[in-house]
């Protein structure tokens, strides 16, 4: 008996231990210690092209850490070769790189069979800059920046990906 009663206990420790999720429509559940964990989680791609400025932010093992604690997966490609590969070879929701690759770049994520949805990172732009960038991909990755920005854009731009995809099913909320 004194084994079920430890269960018990221990299993409402958890369950009253945990943050409410909120309401129908709340598009991230916030868990623990404001682990933010998305309504569906990415596949991201991220090009870390030589020399660009945001490469430091695609390579950088705390935003990998970042986007994989809020329950996305990463994969980081350095050169054109790879890039191609991994669009040919597997399927990614995201590709984020460099604003300034980005035109280059949009021509190889138009040509992946899933569509992935192209995240330009702007970095250290001015205001006018990132909204010409913004009303050209309609999502933007802002650097440097706070973590939770960071995984807002992420959010933002699978949303976009779910309005683009009508055939795939969407959450409800």
């Amino acid at each position: 008996m004194g084994g079920r009663r430890r269960v018990a206990c221990l299993l409402a420790a958890i369950l009253l231990s945990s943050l409410p999720a909120g309401a129908c429509g709340d598009k991230l559940l916030t868990i623990g210690r404001g682990l933010r964990l998305p309504a569906r989680p990415a596949a991201i791609l991220g090009y870390a092209s030589p020399g660009s400025r945001s490469s430091a932010l695609v390579s950088d093992p705390a935003f990998h850490s970042l986007l994989r604690k809020a329950g996305h997966t990463v994969r980081i490609v350095a050169d054109e070769e790879g890039l191609r590969a991994a669009l040919r070879r597997e399927t990614y929701d995201l590709v984020l790189a460099d604003a300034g690759d980005a035109p280059y770049i949009g021509e190889l994520v138009r040509e992946a069979g899933n569509k992935p949805v192209l995240v330009p990172i702007v970095y250290q732009k001015t205001r006018s800059e990132i909204r010409a960038v913004a009303r050209q991909y309609q999502c933007v990755l802002e650097a440097p920046g706070r973590s939770g920005n960071y995984l807002s854009a992420i959010e933002k731009a699978m949303e976009l990906k779910a309005k683009r995809s009508p055939g795939r099913v969407q959450p409800v909320g």
